[in-house]
């Protein structure tokens, strides 16, 4: 693995989506949509309805956006890839920039939760860590996914029967961490739900490092 290739690769891809600027802000759009249809279909929330509809719209945002990265039209260019570039260094630069992008993403549905609702977040420090640990999960779930889907014909029904059983310990755990950071829960230990969550997203970015290289040259 080269940092170096993975950085040139990550700027590669920021340089191809950035071209793509309509699918981008239909990513966004659909976001936007859904937390104002959310907003105005239940006119009151309570904090644990905050927290959950949050991460909920998040993941649909996520998947909607990550489950591209090894869409079908793109098979010449990873033809490409394959003969100049190492695959652990290609999946990182994907996981990487679904990262960044996820994390854009969840603050711009933060401020848009704050601008129809309120600011339920009390811990913003914890609430940061826990925002930053989840759209990493999802990031490695959801690239490790759609390049699995992108060689079947029914891409859309595998992800989803792959992506769920694999993000669900990641958004459970979640909530419970984001429900310390709003007041709901006083008595967990969020020093340890970080560390487990941190974990989860650890052994799941080193399982993908080891099977990614085997669907790499099917």
């Amino acid at each position: 693995m080269s940092l170096k290739k993975i950085a040139k690769l990550l700027a590669l891809q920021m340089r191809l989506e950035l071209r793509s600027k309509a699918s981008i802000g239909a990513i966004f759009l659909f976001s936007v949509v859904l937390i104002f249809i959310a907003f105005k279909a239940f006119n009151q929330f309570s904090t644990m309805s905050w927290n959950v509809l949050y991460w909920l719209l998040l993941v649909l945002g996520a998947s909607t956006a990550v489950l591209k990265s090894f869409v079908p039209s793109e098979s010449n260019l990873d033809l490409y890839y394959y003969t100049i570039v190492d695959p652990i260094d290609f999946i990182v630069s994907k996981i990487l920039y679904n990262f960044l992008f996820l994390f854009v993403l969840s603050n711009l549905n933060y401020l848009l939760f704050i601008y129809f609702s309120f600011d339920a977040v009390l811990d913003h420090s914890s609430f940061l860590i826990n925002q930053l640990l989840i759209c990493l999960g999802l990031s490695i779930v959801f690239s490790f996914v759609s390049a699995v889907a992108s060689k079947e014909r029914n891409a859309a029904v595998l992800s989803s029967i792959l992506g769920l059983p694999m993000i669900l310990p990641i958004l459970l755990l979640g909530i419970k961490i984001s429900a310390h950071a709003l007041g709901i829960l006083a008595n967990s230990n969020i020093t340890q739900d970080l560390l487990l969550l941190f974990g989860i997203d650890m052994l799941l970015f080193g399982l993908i490092l080891l099977l990614f290289p085997t669907l790499w040259k099917a």
